[in-house]
């Protein structure tokens, strides 16, 4: 069971790039909404300053070059991700464009300060609804990348009926729903007890996807008993344990290797394809065990007959 399991997990490596394009794809959609409003929010800010103080004309692409050069300011090498928590905070947002709004000025503007500050806020406002939009963006199609990913991970290990599909589901839905409202109940009772109930869901959750293996792939075609065993039981938390261990290696080795933003973006696909492989690897294990008692009795017909 252990090998099949690693084995899985680095067969649908190949599929590595299924999420990542549709990740991919959902911020290139977010950025097709995003840099238009950022572009009116500047127009608009710059039409709002020039009317306000006469005494310069300030364009908003010298506005956006100020901007540019503020955000390469950033620390991107050794904290890149401290760098695009700080470009997309409101507050930097608001204190850089008052800088490079003074330094295109070059002089006192205290007697316009309320006038540019509702420009500037108006704005920032703008391009903060941009930022919420590639968010979202981003979202849906991580999750859509996701379940692409499943059906296409589910195709290679463990096919089953569209049926069976949704009953299972349906049945998954149910036990996990009750296990977090009990965590949440016991944990409300005493904190420290989630750490036993952390250890019990793995283990509940475990022994489900052994017991609705055998209920989809080898009810009435083997024994119950020679399926869900401690044995098994023990060897499919373990495969999934190790597996647990080679995707934090392999984010661990990308993150040395790139830096912190694109270790965590191939950290959170190799993350899908682990989670899933987890999911499935009892039905791979538990097919391929019926597959082999099935195959093995006819061989020996075959044999005597002959």
């Amino acid at each position: 069971m252990i090998k099949r399991g690693i084995k899985n997990y680095f067969i649908c490596l190949k599929y590595f790039f299924t999420p990542l394009g549709t990740l991919f794809l959902g911020l290139i959609i977010g950025f097709s909404v995003f840099l238009p409003v950022c572009a009116t929010a500047f127009n608009t800010m710059a039409e709002e300053i020039n009317g306000v103080i006469t005494e310069i004309q300030i364009e908003p692409d010298k506005l956006f070059e100020r901007l540019w050069i503020c955000i390469t300011e950033l620390d991107w090498g050794a904290d890149a991700a401290g760098a695009l928590e700080t470009m997309f905070s409101r507050e930097w947002l608001e204190l850089t464009l008052h800088k490079s709004i003074n330094s295109l000025f070059g002089g006192d503007y205290t007697v316009y300060a309320q006038q540019i500050n509702n420009s500037i806020n108006s704005a920032v406002a703008q391009i903060t609804a941009g930022i919420v939009v590639i968010i979202f963006c981003a979202a849906i199609a991580a999750v859509a990348g996701y379940f692409l990913v499943k059906f296409l991970i589910r195709r290679t290990i463990a096919k089953r009926a569209l049926w069976k599909f949704l009953l299972v589901s349906l049945a998954d839905c149910a036990v996990v729903v009750l296990l977090f409202l009990l965590n949440t109940w016991l944990t409300a009772l005493w904190v420290p007890s989630i750490v036993f109930t952390s250890i019990v869901t793995f283990l509940s959750l475990g022994g489900l996807s052994l017991f609705e293996a055998y209920a989809v792939h080898a009810a009435g075609k083997v024994k119950f008993k020679e399926v869900v065993t401690l044995k098994n039981l023990g060897l499919l938390l373990l495969t999934n344990i190790i597996i647990c261990f080679l995707w934090f290696a392999l984010v661990f080795v990308a993150s040395l290797i790139l830096n912190v933003i694109a270790g965590f973006i191939i950290g959170l696909v190799l993350l899908e394809i682990a989670n899933i492989v987890i999911g499935m690897n009892a039905e791979s294990y538990v097919k391929d065990y019926v597959e082999r008692r099935v195959e093995k009795p006819e061989e020996e017909q075959s044999a005597q007959a002959a």
